[in-house]
């Protein structure tokens, strides 16, 4: 039940907004943090039991990407392990779109919807099996736990999700950092974004217009207050604002 929401332009501030969280996934896992990888300057949350992240960026390149589970096909790869690879080697949009692609047509992954992006260019990719469809999207998007450009089941509570994040968020003419915070806060039984006892941690880039970044994260629910990252890692002073 993860939802990842990448916006454009947001405000004459910034260049774009990116979140992610990540909720409980079926198959047992162990090992939810923030990490750090010095040497590609990757940032995110990561899985220890697959050596994947759910959601990241890195640093050098401005890459970031987030993954949600879609449809029930269970590959053999765990979709972490391709979002580390995007976010470690690939140097821009296109490069981690076609890494992609070619790492999901052989069907090895499980099922699945990604997110990828820099500075604003964003892009969808979606692998069912050995089918894979990428689309370049427009300034804001909303990814829940369904196919758009697959066939797939639509579960009833993922689309009422999308529903409200796109009344509640992405229809506005301005959006603000406290906008995206308070939406993914959000508790109910029918659209809620935050699920205690199920969601696991949330990732959140800005990137403003002088080239700086704001990242935020935290492990738990998204109600308790994301928070920064220096604090853990003070070493990247130079990267991140707070």
């Amino acid at each position: 039940m993860c939802t990842i929401i990448a916006i454009a332009e947001p405000n004459p501030d910034y260049r774009f907004f990116f979140f992610a969280s990540r909720d409980r996934p079926v198959d047992p896992f162990f090992g939810n943090y923030l990490k750090f990888i010095p040497n590609n300057r990757v940032l995110g949350i990561y899985d220890k039991r697959s050596d994947g992240f759910s959601s990241g960026c890195s640093l050098k390149t401005g890459i970031y990407a987030g993954v949600a589970n879609v449809g029930d096909y269970k590959g053999r790869k765990s979709r972490g392990v391709l979002v580390k690879k995007v976010l470690t080697k690939a140097n821009n949009t296109t490069e981690a779109a076609l890494m992609m692609e070619r790492d999901l047509i052989h069907g090895e992954y499980s099922s699945g919807g990604y997110i990828i992006g820099k500075d604003g260019e964003n892009w969808l990719v979606e692998n069912l099996e050995n089918s894979v469809y990428t689309e370049r999207l427009g300034k804001r998007h909303v990814l829940t736990n369904f196919f758009t450009g697959l066939k797939g089941e639509v579960p009833e509570e993922a689309k009422q999700r999308s529903v409200f994040v796109s009344k509640n968020l992405l229809n506005l003419s301005r959006i603000n950092v406290g906008d995206v915070l308070k939406v993914v806060a959000h508790h109910s039984s029918i659209d809620g974004i935050c699920k205690h006892g199920v969601t696991l941690a949330s990732f959140f880039v800005a990137g403003d217009v002088n080239g700086k970044s704001k990242v935020l994260h935290h492990i738990g629910e998204t109600c308790q207050n994301l928070h920064g990252v220096l604090d853990l890692f003070p070493e990247l002073q130079d990267s991140v604002e707070f």
